[in-house]
């Protein structure tokens, strides 16, 4: 999480040792389990460890729409420090570890250090701006353009092959 947060700001070392005194819990997930159910209370937030975890929404039909794809290093539930009931599910596509921390705390943390809601604020807009660009990809091209901008985003945000196994991806 510092690292993550390091990402966008540079956070000093009082907040550092904050985050790094929160409690947290360690969970693993199987595929197909799920860490948020959409409409549930939700108090926790945290950091995929490892796999891969998607963001996604069903119809009434049971049509599953996926509007992210979370890799090692992310941060998860971020939403959770505002709101109290997600609009979406967060389910493992593969097996995962989740650190998660009570995003009370988190959010006590950001008010206290400005500079850690300032990172939070730039990671939620960076999701924002990527799921502007995933509802033009799906409303403006074709399948082919559609499946190719998923696969470059899909690269970059795994920084290129070498980075797979130091990410820990467990796709078993």
């Amino acid at each position: 999480m510092v690292e993550k947060l390091g990402e966008r700001a540079r956070i000093p070392d009082k907040a550092i040792e904050a985050i790094l005194q929160m409690p947290y819990v360690e969970k693993q997930l199987h595929p197909g389990s799920f860490l948020v159910r959409e409409g549930a209370f939700a108090d926790k937030c945290g950091v995929l460890v490892s796999g891969l975890i998607v963001y996604q929404k069903t119809n009434r039909d049971g049509d599953r729409q996926i509007l992210s794809i979370k890799i090692p290093g992310d941060m998860l539930g971020l939403q959770s420090l505002y709101l109290d009931m997600p609009d979406y599910d967060i389910q493992a596509l593969t097996r995962c570890k989740v650190v998660i921390v009570p995003s009370d705390l988190l959010k006590a943390i950001s008010e206290e250090f400005v500079v850690v809601r300032h990172a939070i604020s730039k990671i939620m807009l960076t999701e924002a701006s990527i799921l502007r660009e995933l509802i033009l990809n799906i409303g403006r091209r074709d399948a082919r353009a559609r499946l190719a901008h998923f696969l470059c985003e899909f690269a970059v945000r795994i920084g290129g092959t070498d980075k797979i196994n130091n990410r820990s991806l467990n796709f078993l």
